[in-house]
This record gives C-alpha cells, structure tokens and sequence, in this order.
C-alpha cells in the first residue's frame, strides 16, 4: 500500500498524498481480514481490491467536496451534472478493479515460485 501511494504520488496523480496512507491502512486491514476470514483465491483479491478502491475513492471524493468551494456538483463535468453524484468515483472502481484479475495471478505465480 505504501508502496502503491508513493508511486501514485511521484506520478503527480491527484490525492496522491492521501493515497500513501489511505492504501497503506487498506492494506493492513485487506490483509488482516484475508488471513483471518477468507481463503486466498481471486473472489478474495476481487472483494478486498473492491473494498479498498471504495474506501479510497470515496474518501478522496468527499475530502475534495470538503476543502473546496464549490461544492460536489461543481466537482462534475457539465454533461454529468445531472448524473448521480458518485458517477465518476464508480467509474474509477470499475476501471481499476480491472487490473486486480492480472495483478493477483502475478502474486500467485511469484508466490508458487518462491515456496
């Protein structure tokens, strides 16, 4: 997590620096929920990906709605504005929920290859 926020950060990626600690702490608690509750097998990465994409998006979101002054609809593009709010933060968690089937059998495989 803490690796991921850095990159995102240096990449000049906006909430980069709330992302060092939103994925940081994401990570802890994905991984402390897997080890305790769930088996390790993509349904897994697929659901704890979901939780921590939301968690982050959302929280980014509203901390944008709140340090601004123009309020969430000023936040949206024109065409959006009378979409639901969360359009865009929805949009982000399914394009990025993506990259979790590769990124997990990656893990898998370097994983199998060092045991």
């Amino acid at each position: 997590g803490v690796a991921c926020g850095l990159v995102w950060t240096l990449s000049g990626a906006d909430g980069g620096a709330m992302h060092i600690v939103l994925l940081a702490l994401c990570g802890a608690v994905a991984g402390y929920l897997c080890d305790r509750y769930l088996v390790r097998n993509l349904v897994s990465a697929l659901l704890m990906s979901l939780m921590c994409l939301l968690f982050c998006q959302l929280v980014l979101f509203l901390f944008k709605c709140m340090v601004s002054s123009i309020g969430i609809q000023g936040l949206l593009p024109v065409q959006l504005r009378s979409a639901p709010v969360l359009l865009p933060v929805l949009a982000q968690v399914g394009l990025s929920l993506l990259l979790c089937p590769p990124v997990y059998l990656a893990a898998w495989a370097i994983r199998k290859a060092g045991a």
